[in-house]
Parts: structure tokens; sequence; C-alpha cells
């Protein structure tokens, strides 16, 4: 589902999805994150929903931290343009579309289970992989299979790079500046719609009922404004001093420059299974 299409409400959807992480993972034993008491208590139908969006979360996280790519968008948001369809009848696309800090476009299936990791599930994220065979012309630097899924109580997370695409797979017509274009949208969105703060060079609005708080970093949010997308870089790593101020939260930036605070009460929160 493209969570940004629907103004307001596309904002709720991201406190909500937030909401989920919170709801349902906790930290355990040597800072492993495991099930929450709220996640043993869903039935079969939740536990494979949340799941599948606790894959797409730790998804981002991997291709962050491992593979150098900042910017991961879901590919619903090109559905109208790619469809399901192919020559040889309904195929699925994957779920996720990157782009690393050096111009190169990635292919992620991201598949999240409540369980062990099912046989051959790997396998199939690979054939969804090589669906897509070129964006805006060029081939996938990587193409990724993962699946999120839970060992006992314990988070883990396994992947795959298969190599090629299938014969009658589909282009994908976009250009970079499109892409950040729909990245940043929702972000832009809730700055520019309520009034927002200035911190370390951060544009910032908080929930102050939720003890949580979303940024952007101001180039970045300046640039949007006047779509100069061209601009946007990857961020470095940041040292705590250059990070936002909130009072009472701790902050996290990720280098596509997008801030997350949460309050120090949620963090205690989250650690009391």
């Amino acid at each position: 589902m493209d969570v940004l299409s629907h103004g307001r409400y596309s904002e709720y959807e991201l406190i909500y999805r937030l909401s989920i992480i919170l709801a349902n993972l906790t930290i355990g034993g040597k800072n492993k994150l495991i099930k929450s008491a709220a996640f043993h208590h869903l039935d079969p139908s939740e536990k494979g929903a949340i799941s599948y969006f606790i894959g797409l979360t730790v998804s981002k996280v991997f291709a962050e931290k491992l593979l150098d790519v900042p910017w991961l968008l879901h590919f619903d948001v090109y559905r109208n343009q790619l469809g399901t369809t192919s020559a040889s009848g309904v195929r699925q696309k994957p779920d996720l579309l990157g782009r690393s800090k050096f111009g190169d476009w990635i292919i992620l299936e991201s598949k999240g289970r409540a369980n062990t990791l099912p046989r051959n599930l790997l396998d199939k994220g690979k054939a969804q992989t090589r669906t897509i065979q070129a964006i805006g012309g060029r081939t996938p630097h990587l193409r990724i299979s993962a699946v999120t899924h839970f060992k006992g109580n314990e988070l883990h997370f396994d992947w795959a790079d298969p190599e090629g695409s299938v014969e009658d797979a589909m282009d994908l017509n976009t250009t970079p500046d499109e892409y950040l274009s729909l990245y940043y949208r929702l972000v832009y969105m809730v700055l520019s719609t309520h009034e927002p703060f200035e911190s370390n060079g951060y544009t910032l609005y908080s929930y102050p009922d939720l003890g949580i708080t979303i940024g952007l970093l101001t180039s970045i949010y300046q640039a949007y404004g006047q779509q100069n997308l061209p601009s946007v870089e990857a961020v470095g790593p940041l040292p705590k001093e250059g990070l936002p101020e909130v009072a009472g939260q701790r902050f996290y930036v990720g280098t596509d420059g997008v801030a997350i605070g949460m309050s120090e009460d949620i963090r205690q929160r989250l650690r009391a299974h």
C-alpha cells in the first residue's frame, strides 16, 4: 500500500506504523529484539500483518547500514506504471526500490514471518526481484531477497542476492529526481502543514502527547520546497552535538536526513517486557 497518498490520513498511518514497532517488539537479554507480550496475544492473521510491517522496517535498517542505501521506497508508489501483470500473466512485483549514495538502484523483496524461516521462502523472494529488468534504463546494482522472522522469541534477518531477470521482466521509467520527490513527500507534508521549529540545522515537528518528533535536515527540507532535488545527498555520520535537541527525547538521524526523536519514557517502556 502507498502510505503517501492520503494527506493527513497518511500522517496518521505513519504514526500507526511506528506504534506497531513499539507495541510488538521489546529489548531482551544481550540487547536482542524479541517479541513483546502484546505480540504473543495477537491472533495468527494479526501476527502475519504485523510481521510484514516489522520486516519492512528491518529491511530499511539493513539497506542503510550494510548496503549504503539511504533511500528505500515501496514499489506501490509506481503501481499505475507497473501494475502486477507481465506477458506471461499475473506476477508479483517486489516490495522495495532503493537508491544508494553512489547513485545505484537496488531491488529488495521483504518478507516477514511470525515464526521460523519457512523453506524456500527466500527463493520465492528471489523470483520476485527478477520481475524488474531496469529502472530508468539502468540495470539494478543489487537484487535482495530478505526475510525477517523469529527463532523462538528472538528477531532474525536472512537475505540473499540473486542475479539476473526473467525473460519478460518489466522496466520502470523513473528518474532520481522523481524518486526523491516521492521519497520525501510524506515527511515534507507533515512539516509544511504544521508549525515546525528549528534545532541544530533540522526542521522538526513534535507530537507532545506521543513523545515523538519527526524532522528533516533543513537543507533537504528547503531543497524539496524548491524542487531542487539534484542537490540532495546522503548524510554522513553525525556527532552527538550535531543531532536535533528536544527536551526529554533522544534522536536517530538516518543517512537520508530524516530525524526521529523518542522520549525516554517510550524507550523505558520498550525495555519493560
